[in-house]
């Protein structure tokens, strides 16, 4: 009976050889098309390559027959040299070529961290260029219509794209990335990042008569009427239309309180479940009630830092965007919905276990110590 291993051994060195001959195949069939494509596109250097291909050849034959005729004529010896000469020089030829290959390399691997280095730098005009075509989209809008629903059109939008970016990915810690992958996820870091900073520049400008890159026709006035309630008057503003001032800043709020709350509520169920089959598994003598009790204690508490950043970046936008004309606050509302949208669309939002890592969060967290 024939050894498995060996059969096993031969069957992998076929394999290999297959590969090989495929390789060296492709190889020579990607050398043809080339030089197809040559021959078609630029004949005279098609017929420069056959020139000194065949200039070779003919210097291959030549010293060919001159150490044969050496050989015939007695210089044996001699003519052992000469091929020794021509091996080592073959060898001498491999080792540039391996040296080459060296470089190059080494050349790749440096232009690979550079890119890898450089990427924030792309990300940043990335963002910066999607700054520019939203500004100046808007302002050809609003410079001829009124950009009441529009404003709630794009907002929705930038809202939703930020969402879907910064959704909550699980990643395998132990995971060997390929350059592609790194360079992929540092780009969408400081790109995730900059088009926060982007959106919120983006809302602090749009009203802005004294934008100096753009043109003086864009330039001008932006008109936001929901129904006689007139946008562009500012927040903090004492007149009959208070009352509806009052209702956005209690929409933005209520909404962020409502996604925070099924948040907390969400974890605690979480949590119950796995209390109520610890309980079982255990046969713990505890109340259902108590379970659910402690489970919302947990899930409050996971929460705890990112229900203080909540109340302080809303708090703190309400408070600026008083001060500026009332269609940012209705932005403000709409920014909330659409969170609270994202929130049913990836339900691994609700996640306690999943912590906020997007720029907001960091720069609380940083400067409020939460």
């Amino acid at each position: 009976m024939p050894d498995n291993s060996q059969v096993t051994k031969s069957k992998l060195f076929n394999i290999n050889m297959n590969k090989r001959a495929f390789g060296i195949l492709v190889a020579i069939l990607v050398v043809l098309i080339i030089m197809g494509l040559i021959g078609f596109y630029a004949p005279t250097v098609f017929f420069a390559i056959l020139n000194f291909f065949w200039i070779s050849l003919i210097a291959i034959t030549v010293i060919f027959l001159f150490l044969g005729t050496l050989v015939i004529i007695g210089m044996k010896s001699e003519v052992s040299r000469i091929l020794d000469f021509l091996l080592e020089g073959s060898l001498t030829v491999i080792d540039f070529i391996d040296f080459l290959r060296e470089v190059i390399h080494n050349f790749i691997e440096t232009v690979k961290e550079f890119i890898l280095f450089a990427v924030p730098v792309f990300s940043v005009l990335a963002a910066f260029l999607v700054y520019m075509l939203l500004l100046y989209v808007y302002k050809t809008v609003g410079s001829q219509n009124d950009v009441t629903w529009f404003t709630v059109v794009i907002t929705f939008t930038l809202i939703f794209l930020v969402g879907v970016l910064n959704r909550p990915v699980l990643q395998d810690e132990n995971e060997v990335k390929s350059w592609i992958k790194q360079v992929g996820e540092r780009f969408k870091f400081v790109f995730n990042d900059s088009l926060e900073v982007v959106i919120f520049i983006f809302f602090l400008t749009l009203d802005s008569t004294n934008l100096f890159f753009l043109p003086d026709k864009l330039n001008v006035p932006l008109h936001a009427m929901l129904g006689d309630y007139d946008l562009m008057k500012r927040g903090f503003t004492l007149n009959n239309h208070l009352r509806t001032t009052v209702i956005l800043i209690v929409l933005a709020i209520v909404i962020e309180i409502v996604r925070n709350v099924l948040r907390v509520v969400v974890g605690a169920f979480i949590y119950y479940r796995q209390g109520q089959m610890q309980r079982v598994t255990q046969g713990l003598n505890i109340r259902g009630l108590d379970i659910f009790k402690e489970s919302i204690r947990k899930s409050f508490f996971d929460l705890k830092n990112d229900l203080l950043r909540f109340i302080t970046f809303t708090t703190f936008l309400i408070f600026v965007f008083l001060l500026f004309p009332r269609l940012k606050l209705l932005a403000v509302a709409v920014t909330s919905l659409t969170f609270l949208l994202l929130d049913f669309v990836f339900p691994e939002r609700f996640s306690v276990h999943k912590k906020s890592t997007d720029l907001v969060s960091r720069i609380l967290g940083t400067v409020f110590k939460i």
